[in-house]
């Protein structure tokens, strides 16, 4: 009943959705060291990939929606990030050692939430304490000096207590070069039974770190047969490579799959008391690495109240810290292997200019490691409950409560040498409206400084009948989203004249400038007449609600067939109202709308099992990733662009089989194909700061019409065959293909000449991977588990992500084809072998 209601999870030949269920064994056999969506390709409508390589940096599709599309639920709590929907997985690294089941329902689904089940659902569900007491041991390692250690234990029931803990910890390389990873995971859950209430407190989080490739390169600095072959990615050595992070004179080819430009090498030096140098010794420098902790807290309360009533509360609690590096400033110095020269950086640094109007012997960094730091607080309280009127009907409902908070700021991160960092001033009092030309040492904040504030207020309800010929459900939802931001860096005023130099008397080294005088007038930071009124945005709030119905009909005891139907409004993303990032509401923009429907069938015997389902989705006023903006050069101000009315079509067909001709044979396949398209054409406008349409600046025409939505492959084929060749072994090779995807890009590049102009089609590929196991007993109930993997076996060269027409590339045509486009390579063959103790 648990996972039933907490978690909406859906249940075969009732339940009149499209869905897979991943156990633990298929984890176990698998994942090979991967994070978890990698492990879901194997599922019709799924495409998940490693992007740049960096261990936690996977992303997933379904049906061609983005992971922020999709909601991911733990243990029936949201997950999704409150400000623009992402699931960061390098945060959840070692879910694997408690996972009792992963259900992925496709489209909108069966939750009974509001929440942005676009695209579909995970539904994780953890483990919870066994009847008696176990635990287990696992050690894994790769052939490219990655190592995991593991371990889990349950205490069995104790009377009325009882509790599991697990615990993980990871380190060593990634496969792309100096993507380098350590973490650990913690996991402790305690439960306890009293009278008709199941108590149960649950604590876990993951802190780590990793290196990161975190832009795509052109091909040709990978592997320029493949470019020009596979790809038609004609380059030439005149090309100019001003347009990539490698500064070198002419860019060197065949770097390989591995190659990663955001690192290098670094030997710190200093001068002793007698004037020597002092080395401190060589170090690894990636000017990419993410480092973050977001542990989530929850006490649930499960009460049977009778055999008919059951209600379930949990109160949950998440706290992030961390945030991600980058380099700054432009033109860095670059090796001849085209890695960043830390080594000439700091050297420039501790021989170079003196900070300007700073004190004397204060060297000036110019190149420095900055970090965008977001950290967040954000509690909840989800509750439900069901009453069963009789032995077919059930109503349920509930309310969805949750309250977050972000600070996001960008701070002094590694000097590399320098003493002080000073950013320049800019004439684009727009862009950045912080106070200029102060000294920044390590740690100290610079170019933004804002908070975000979410609030989500939600209620449901669903009314479901089941009997053994049939089965229906209608549910809904209604919510509330409230925003607001707070800018930091937002500009001191003197009545409606913008002050940026200004000194806080109160702090006197903050910043260099004088106090402010107009018309001899003294102004401060505390004047009665300096206001600062575009710190805080009053709250913006946005309805939604959600509807959806199914039935399902159980033809006979072998097939069913089902049909569901939906309509949801969602809330636009935080990160779309405020344009810009700044505290620019957008006033036009509207809730996203989606329209779904679909009908699936299902068939189930002894030796043969199989479902197909067909699907429609369409989604109006679907949002932008990355809101564009463009200078206007007569008041060089930058003006965001706001794009309404952009609608797309998803549709598609999917199948999927099971056949077991004898009991030591499993042969799967999954077909899925789809049909995704964008549907409309509209107007660009520029946004002014008061968040209203410039009527003078000229509308950009955009023509979307017909062209597809890129960056996930809408074909999709693949099959297994598991052969246990002795009681305890077995061997498995699975085949996964995946063709027709387009690079993904941005519909406000469809203008002019590009009008309705398709993005670049990626070359088809296909994979193969293999998997052999052996269980063995040591002693008694003492058992353990050997398991080998080989991933891409045929050490396959191919694209996994691209972008059309990116600014990181090789040239700066936007030409919408291979030249233009920067890519992920897939990632090569590698090895995992795991063994596992437990008992």
């Amino acid at each position: 009943d648990e996972v039933v209601i907490v978690s909406d999870f859906a249940r075969a030949r009732e339940t009149p959705i499209a869905f897979s269920n991943v156990l633990p064994a298929k984890l176990e056999e698998e994942l090979a060291g991967r994070d978890i969506p990698m492990v879901l390709n194997s599922t019709p409508g799924v495409y998940a990939t490693e992007q740049g390589g960096g261990d936690g940096d996977a992303r997933i599709t379904i049906r061609g929606f983005s992971q922020n599309n999709i909601a991911t639920m733990l243990d029936g709590v949201p997950v999704n990030d409150m400000e623009n929907g992402w699931v960061y997985w390098s945060n959840w690294f070692g879910l694997d050692v408690i996972t009792r089941t992963i259900q992925v329902q496709r489209g909108l689904g069966a939750s009974k939430l509001g929440i942005p089940s676009v695209g579909g659902t995970m539904n994780i569900m953890t483990k919870g304490i066994d009847n008696k007491p176990t635990g287990t041991v696992k050690q894994e390692i790769t052939d490219y000096g990655y190592y995991r250690t593991s371990f889990g234990v349950s205490s069995g029931r104790v009377g009325n207590w009882g509790f599991t803990a697990a615990g993980s910890y990871k380190w060593g390389t990634g496969w792309a070069d100096a993507t380098d990873t350590k973490g650990f995971f913690y996991y402790l859950k305690m439960e306890r039974r009293l009278g008709n209430h199941v108590i149960s407190l649950t604590g876990f989080g993951a802190p780590q770190e990793h290196g990161q490739r975190s832009y795509g390169t052109s091909m040709g600095l990978i592997d320029s047969t493949y470019a020009v072959d596979v790809a038609g990615a004609e380059y030439t050595e005149a090309d100019n490579p001003a347009f990539t992070y490698r500064q070198t004179s002419t860019p060197s080819w065949n770097s390989g799959r591995r190659y990663n430009s955001y690192w290098g090498y670094l030997n710190r030096w200093s001068l002793g008391a007698s004037g020597d140098t002092v080395w401190n010794g060589q170090e690894t420098i990636n000017s990419a690495t993410n480092y973050y902790h977001k542990p989530q807290f929850s006490l649930k309360d499960t009460w049977t109240v009778n055999d008919k009533l059951f209600i379930s509360s949990t109160l949950y609690l998440s706290i992030g810290n961390g945030g991600g590096t980058g380099l700054k400033g432009s033109n860095p110095a670059q090796t001849d292997e085209g890695l960043i020269d830390f080594q000439a950086i700091f050297n420039s640094h501790r021989r170079g200019i003196f900070a300007i109007d700073g004190p004397s012997g204060l060297y000036k960094g110019t190149n420095i490691l900055y970090s965008n730091v977001n950290n967040h607080f954000w509690y909840g309280l989800l509750s439900s409950a069901e009453y069963q009127l009789n032995e077919s009907l059930s109503l349920s409902g509930g309310i969805d409560l949750r309250s977050y908070k972000a600070e996001h700021y960008r701070e002094v991160y590694d000097l590399l040498g320098g003493d002080v960092f000073i950013e320049p001033m800019t004439s684009n009092v727009t862009y950045n409206n912080q106070d200029r030309n102060a000294l920044k040492g390590k740690g100290d904040k610079y170019y933004f400084n804002n908070d975000g504030l979410v609030n989500w207020y939600g209620t449901f309800f669903q009314a479901e009948y089941v009997n053994p010929n049939w089965s229906g459900f209608v549910s809904g939802s209604l919510s509330n989203s409230s925003y607001k931001r707070v800018d930091h860096f937002a500009p001191y005023m003197i009545g409606d004249q913008v002050i940026h130099l200004i000194r806080d008397p109160n702090d006197p080294t903050a910043l260099i400038s004088d106090i402010v005088n107009v018309d001899g007038v003294d102004y401060y930071i505390g004047h009665p007449d300096v206001t600062r009124p575009g710190k805080e945005t009053p709250w913006e709030n946005f309805f939604g609600y959600t509807v959806k119905a199914g039935f399902n009909y159980n033809i006979s005891e072998r097939f069913n067939a089902f049909v569901n139907l939906g309509n949801l409004s969602k809330a636009p993303r935080y990160k779309n109202v405020f344009a810009g990032n700044r505290n620019i509401i957008d006033k036009k923009i509207e809730n996203e709308i989606v329209y779904a429907a679909e009908i699936g069938s299902g068939y189930t015997s002894p030796k043969f099992s199989a479902n197909l389902n067909t699907y429609y989705t369409y989604w109006n006023n679907k949002p932008l990733d990355n809101i564009p903006r463009e200078l206007d050069n007569n008041t060089e101000r930058y003006m965001y662009l706001n794009i309404t009315g952009i609608s797309a079509r998803h549709m598609g067909i999917e199948f999927d089989c099971v056949y077991k001709p004898i009991k030591q044979i499993d042969i799967q396949g999954l077909v899925s194909l789809g049909d995704w398209i964008y549907t409309s054409s509209d107007s660009v406008n520029f946004i002014d700061e008061a968040g209203e349409v410039v009527l003078d600046s000229r509308p950009i025409v955009y023509d979307a019409n017909g062209v597809h939505v890129g960056d996930a492959a809408q074909t999709q084929i693949g099959g297994s065959i598991r052969y246990n060749f002795i009681k305890d072994a077995y061997i498995q090779g699975r085949i996964t293909h995946f063709s027709r995807q387009y690079a993904n890009f941005e519909p406000s590049d469809l203008v002019g000449e590009n009008e309705g102009r398709e993005s670049w089609l990626t070359p088809d590929y296909t994979l193969f991977d293999l998997s052999l196991g052996y269980n063995f007993t040591i002693y008694e109930k003492y058992k353990g588990a050997l398991n080998f993997n080989v991933l891409n076996v045929f050490d396959t060269m191919y694209i996994s992500d691209a972008q059309n027409n990116d600014s990181y590339g090789l040239t700066a045509e936007g030409n919408f084809d291979a030249r233009s486009a920067t890519v992920f390579m897939g990632i090569g063959r590698r090895f995992n072998l795991s063994l596992r103790l437990f008992f």
